[in-house]
């Protein structure tokens, strides 16, 4: 009896040659192990270590304000973006990285100049708020004092001129 591996019987030589290149599989040594290693801890391989690199000096960048490849916006897609790492590999890999950028993006970072600006604005309208209000304050205290003038004057002008009506006469008819 032959032995012919998977591959092979449902695939014989030859017949789907044609389709992309495809050439059937030699057998494939026997496994040494078949268990799964679990994933080695963050910065016990090459990769993992640079990457962590590259997060914490874009971390610098974006906290500083001089962002190399992105827009600067304190987001984690924007530090991937500037680490040079796919999101997924920051999230999933870089998570204490994650929770230490948005602990310093928190408590703060650059001020752009549109904040600025914004912020220049609010001062401003403040500043014009306290004005309004103290002329409003003032207004009020010249109308109370006009209404008074204005009921003085009255009742004096009135008091003069009040005549008295003549009683009224019953008519007998």
């Amino acid at each position: 009896m032959e032995d012919l591996s998977v591959s092979t019987r449902l695939f014989p030589p030859g017949k789907w040659a044609h389709l992309s290149g495809w050439t059937p599989l030699a057998a494939a040594p026997p496994a040494a192990s078949t268990t799964i290693s679990p994933p080695s801890s963050p910065g016990s391989t090459p990769r993992l270590a640079t990457e962590q690199q590259l997060i914490r000096d874009a971390t610098e960048r974006l906290l500083v304000g001089t962002p190399h490849r992105s827009n600067g916006s304190l987001t984690i897609a924007r530090l991937a973006a500037e680490a040079g790492v796919p999101r997924h590999r920051v999230y999933e890999h870089h998570a204490d990285l994650v929770a230490e950028f948005k602990a310093k993006a928190h408590n703060g970072g650059p001020t752009t100049t549109d904040i600025q600006a914004l912020q220049h604005q609010l001062a401003d309208a403040r500043a014009h708020i306290q004005t309004l209000e103290a002329t409003a304050a003032q207004l009020k205290a010249k109308i109370t004092t006009l209404c008074a003038v204005i009921t003085e004057l009255t009742h004096d002008t009135t008091a003069n001129n009040v005549l008295t009506m003549p009683s009224r006469r019953h008519r007998d008819a």
